[in-house]
């Protein structure tokens, strides 16, 4: 099994940028990620992820997945907000997210991403400097 351990829960809110939208004024499904990585971001801030400092050290946190289901249209100048959930086991951070309209569930996103030694481009298990300060979170 996997092994994954919930360590953080957000919420994000934001309002459907008209220039997102198709001519139907429904959220382009192109843009869709664009909202969910907003809320991967901030989950990843709420923890005290700091990309740069990682860069510095030679390690990337790369996305190697992504899965996007949609349920309902979105509408133009909607006001939506996105829950998301952090999960992680020694290999791998997973962020699952789900976007709301009012009480109603929009789409959902589920997120894979892998450390990375920027050197060798080659997949690393989580440094144990990142895995300690992620489980006390």
């Amino acid at each position: 099994m996997e092994n994954l351990k919930i360590i953080a829960e957000n919420s994000i809110e934001m309002v459907v940028k008209k220039e997102d939208t198709d001519i139907y004024e429904h959220l382009n499904n192109s843009h869709y990620p664009v909202y969910f990585e907003k809320a991967r971001v901030s989950i990843l801030k709420k923890i005290g992820f700091d990309d740069k400092e990682l860069k510095k050290e030679g390690i990337g946190l790369f996305v190697t997945s992504s899965f996007y289901q949609y349920e309902k249209q979105t509408n133009s100048n909607q006001k939506i907000k996105i829950d998301s959930q952090l999960e992680i086991n020694k290999a791998k951070i997973i962020v699952k997210s789900v976007m709301y309209n009012q009480t109603k569930e929009r789409a959902k996103a589920e997120t894979e991403h892998f450390f990375v030694n920027l050197k060798t481009e080659k997949a690393i298990r989580i440094p144990e400097k990142i895995l300690e300060s992620l489980v006390t979170c």
